[in-house]
């Protein structure tokens, strides 16, 4: 089972079962774009939870790889296969940068995007801003790790940008209703 409970193999994951339900409830019925997928676990909840598609977006660099059990590609690939989620997944392995800068250019939109990828601050502004170009009024932005003590940058930047704060918060899942 996933760390929530949902069928589907143990997937290791900081996402919390009160963050997994959160974003079960914001992904139901989107089309979503996840920036920062390791090893699947929040694709495979969201898809699970009825999100209309999702696309993870993730270098899957050999810094993260298990040794053990094969890359995080291979990794991902696994878990969404036994959850039965693997053909609402579309896995791009791809820089964040890259990917939103075609989907932009394609016209593409996501009525949500999950941020749960390069934690330092640079590159989360970077993200967010590409983020935010691809949701339409109405969709969801959704941050991971927001107040952790181990990354600081994510705070730090949404204070800054949001200083009214977000929509909703669960846990260290910050998230924003696009108005």
């Amino acid at each position: 089972t996933l760390d929530d409970g949902s069928e589907g193999p143990v997937i290791y994951s900081s996402v919390t079962p009160e963050e997994t339900r959160a974003l079960q409830q914001h992904a139901r019925g989107r089309r979503v774009m996840e920036l920062g997928s390791a090893y699947g676990y929040s694709a495979c909840a969201m898809a699970l939870g009825g999100a209309e598609h999702i696309t993870a977006v993730d270098l899957h660099t050999p810094h993260l790889t298990n040794l053990n059990a094969g890359s995080t590609l291979e990794i991902m690939e696994a878990n969404l296969s036994a959850c039965g989620v693997a053909d609402r997944v579309t896995i791009l392995r791809q820089d964040t940068g890259h990917a939103m800068a075609a989907m932009r250019a394609a016209g593409e939109k996501f009525a949500m995007v999950f941020i749960d990828a390069d934690h330092d601050e640079i590159p989360f502004r970077r993200d967010l801003a590409g983020a935010l170009a691809l949701i339409p009024p109405g969709g969801i932005l959704a941050c991971h790790d927001y107040r952790s003590p181990s990354e600081p940058d994510i705070a730090k930047v949404l204070d800054e940008l949001y200083p009214q704060g977000p929509s909703a918060l669960t846990g260290s899942l910050w998230i924003l209703e696009i108005p």
